[in-house]
């Protein structure tokens, strides 16, 4: 799950953003996926929270001041957590996700994303210490 999105960057700015994500400090807590959502516009299909807790959404507004206050830009639309479950998706999942799927979350990580042949793979470059 994306909690911040910041594009490409220089070896200077992924090394502030490695050090952020070390830094980080994350209370243990529980994400319900339980809801299906769809973004119709690029037809993604996901799961999704119904309503983010307070502890996510603090997490997301926390790594974005420390992005402002290190001069890395971001992606500031406003937050819609969510993991992606289909692209170019033909129809929406269902609203309700029975049973819910309890997400740990522990940590955060600094993820790079690699476009090759085969698709998109994804590389962790940097983690936040386990509480």
């Amino acid at each position: 799950m994306t909690l911040v999105f910041v594009g490409n960057v220089d070896a200077r700015e992924l090394a502030v953003l490695s050090g952020i994500a070390a830094r980080q400090v994350v209370r243990p807590f529980d994400l319900a996926i339980n809801a299906g959502a769809y973004f119709k516009r690029n037809r993604i299909a996901s799961a999704a929270p119904a309503s983010p807790p307070g502890v996510l959404t603090d997490l997301v507004s926390g790594l974005q001041n420390s992005l402002r206050s290190s001069a890395i830009t971001y992606d500031a639309r406003p937050y819609v957590p969510h993991v992606t479950l289909l692209r170019d998706a033909r129809q929406a999942p269902p609203p309700l996700i029975e049973p819910p799927h309890a997400w740990r979350v522990d940590a955060v990580c600094l993820v790079r994303s690699q476009p090759g042949v085969a698709g998109v793979t994804y590389e962790v470059v940097a983690r936040s210490p386990s509480a």
